[in-house]
């Protein structure tokens, strides 16, 4: 079975503060904002150089020759919680981007049926100068928050029928549209991946 995974993360404004060299990947990112949140610093401090390695974890999703490595930024954090060996329940409490996992096949259909046409464009090899790797990922696209801004998502929800039948198609697409309107209220873009 396939599954869609959809994250949301400021992918197109990281990408143009670095080019900018306005910031370093972890400010582009708001990873200064989200380590000292409340409740990652508070996971942080049980665990001695977690803060560090967390930091050289994220800097090997950037190769020193420029681009970015999408398969390790959407993993991060998870070489350092293995690592440092830290709680399961910590750690997913601890994770800056927010990722839907899609829980059956239904979803990839319906992605592909009523999103990817319109919204969807195939993972860019070059975004705002930066050069973007898909890593391991059978299928990556990338729908960006201006392609947000410029679509009425509700429309994706026309053309499914009422129907019983339909219900379970209506589901998964009301599933899809809510991680989109979020993205869209908070300016971030959303990384599809399916794999």
């Amino acid at each position: 079975m396939q599954i869609l995974e959809l994250t949301r993360i400021p992918m197109t404004g990281a990408a143009e503060a670095l080019r900018r060299g306005v910031a370093s990947p972890w400010e582009a990112l708001g990873l200064d904002r989200w380590i000292r949140s409340p409740v990652v610093a508070e996971i942080v401090g049980r665990y001695p150089h977690l803060a560090e390695d967390l930091k050289q974890e994220l800097a090997s999703a950037f190769p020193p020759k420029g681009g970015v490595d999408l398969f390790k930024l959407l993993a991060f954090p998870d070489e350092t919680a293995e690592k440092r060996d830290v709680r399961a329940k910590d750690f997913v409490r601890m994770r800056p981007f927010e990722t839907y996992h899609s829980p059956g096949v239904d979803h990839l259909l319906i992605f592909y049926s009523h999103v990817e046409p319109e919204l969807v464009t195939s993972l860019p090899t070059d975004l705002h100068g930066l050069r973007v790797d898909a890593g391991d990922f059978e299928l990556v696209f990338l729908i960006t928050s201006d392609t947000l801004a410029g679509i009425n998502l509700e429309d994706l929800l026309k053309g499914v029928e009422n129907r019983d039948s339909s219900r379970p198609v209506r589901e998964c697409l009301m599933d899809i549209v809510a991680v989109l309107t979020q993205a869209r209220e908070n300016r971030e873009d959303v990384v599809a991946t399916i794999g």
